[in-house]
């Protein structure tokens, strides 16, 4: 039988990203309930309401949320949705929100809807997925006997990683395979990438970070913030080791900004600048930040994934010749300023996406 495929589309909400499901067999808008806790939306109680589900059981929705707003490829909607428990999506739209749009253009095989509303035309476009089977634990023992050709899905409560490509599943205790020698292989000949670095990242010029000030600021000296001893300790042991990566170095100059000790979730602890200032004197850099649901977008249809996560990305980008003294900061032991383009300024973000994008233009699109 071929495999026919349901209309779902991407969309945020309160940069959240949500994935819907536009169901003409369904009456009514429905939103999932833990994600409606999670989105912090207002529930509002009703009579409950008794909803047969595709399987025929019967659920029991006793929340409301009006008003319920997202957006879906760069065009906000609106509804009242019932909220009650979903598995298949975030969200549901049925009849209720679909009678809304007037007349319909349907077509299921480039799963497309066109309508228009207020003279303007709306063309939203579902994602393709390819026929995957999911396995439960149940039959996993069994599907794995057969030797086919599996990935693994890891969902946490913020993202899911999706390791990729897939892999051929092997008995491990088979002494006679390929796979470690080959990886092994493989690491020794990139042993470069996962090493310490040890210099600085070569000029850029055009990338290179730049901080311009707003006419008539002047330069400005922050007291460093209180410490105890154990934190002072801390900020010692930090200090050294940037300057032993060599991406500080002693200052002498005007400007300065505190520092602030953040503990990460390993229990570690992390040095960050205080840029509040600083940012504030700088003027913005408008350089366009992706958007979620357009890299959704471009990612339907696609069967094989890569992802790429740099250590400390920002760090592989210098500070632009004469523009170190902006980021100066002060502990209790002396004065420092970055060469490399430190986390915290308003314009590193827009400056990094202009680095990636001109490495990777080739493959963007």
């Amino acid at each position: 039988m071929p495999n026919y495929q349901t209309m779902r589309i991407s969309a945020l909400h309160k940069k959240k990203l949500l994935q819907i499901l536009i169901d003409s067999g369904s009456t009514h808008n429905f939103l999932d309930l833990e994600m409606a806790k999670k989105l912090g939306c207002k529930l509002e109680p009703i009579s409950p309401i008794q909803i047969t589900a595709g399987g025929g059981h019967m659920l029991e929705a006793p929340f409301i949320c009006k008003s319920f707003n997202w957006v879906m490829q760069q065009t906000q909607f609106q509804a009242d949705v019932i909220v009650l428990p979903l598995v298949c999506c975030d969200l549901i739209l049925g009849i209720q929100w679909l009678k809304t749009l007037g007349p319909i253009v349907w077509d299921f095989e480039k799963l497309q809807m066109e309508f228009s509303q207020q003279g303007r035309k709306f063309v939203l476009r579902g994602a393709k997925t390819s026929s995957l089977k999911v396995v439960n634990n149940k039959s996993f023992s069994q599907v794995v006997r057969t030797g086919v050709d599996m990935c693994f899905l890891s969902l946490a409560e913020n993202e899911a990683h999706l390791f990729m490509p897939t892999c051929n599943l092997f008995d491990a205790a088979d002494p006679a395979l390929p796979f470690p020698s080959l990886l092994d292989h493989l690491l020794q000949q990139f042993d470069d990438i996962f090493s310490e670095p040890s210099t600085l990242p070569p000029p850029r010029p055009g990338f290179d970070h730049k901080i311009p000030i707003k006419e008539g600021t002047d330069a400005f000296n922050l007291r460093p913030y209180r410490y105890s001893t154990v934190q002072k300790n801390i900020i010692d042991k930090l200090v050294d080791e940037m300057f032993t990566q060599g991406i500080i170095q002693h200052s002498n100059n005007l400007y300065s900004s505190p520092t602030v000790l953040v503990r990460k979730k390993d229990g570690s602890w992390r040095l960050c600048v205080d840029f509040r200032r600083l940012n504030s004197c700088t003027i913005k850099d408008r350089f366009p930040i992706p958007l979620i649901e357009d890299l959704m977008d471009e990612l339907g249809g696609a069967s094989i994934f890569s992802k790429l996560d740099m250590r400390s990305g920002y760090h592989q980008l210098r500070m632009a010749i004469g523009e170190e003294h902006k980021t100066a900061f002060k502990t209790h032991s002396g004065h420092f300023e970055y060469l490399v383009m430190p986390f915290g300024l308003t314009n590193a973000p827009a400056s990094f996406q202009a680095f990636m994008n001109h490495i990777f233009k080739h493959f963007l699109r």
